[in-house]
């Protein structure tokens, strides 16, 4: 963690940083805002919206999960492709 943007014994502290304490309260009032906003403005028959949405998305992650699955398997290693961008380690 940069020692420039803490100062003190608690790793998040703000107290080294220019309008931290205030952009952070600004940031959950924004976020607060949003929240209510959208709560009141949500449709009565949110439930059966939401339904909806829970019905289709195995449609959308069945296919997905198994092109994961299948590459996984088929290239031999159990966590799939790498992430460093080098191809799977040998040891010597």
């Amino acid at each position: 963690m940069p020692s420039s943007l803490t100062s003190g014994t608690s790793p998040y502290c703000f107290a080294s940083v220019p309008f931290g304490r205030a952009l952070c309260a600004l940031a959950v009032a924004a976020v607060a805002g949003t929240t209510l906003a959208l709560s009141l403005s949500a449709s009565s028959d949110f439930l059966a919206a939401y339904g909806n949405v829970l019905t289709v998305m195995p449609y959308l992650f069945a296919p997905w999960t198994a092109v994961n699955l299948t590459d996984s398997f088929l290239s031999g290693s159990a966590s799939g492709s790498s992430c460093t961008g080098s191809p799977t380690a040998t040891s010597t």
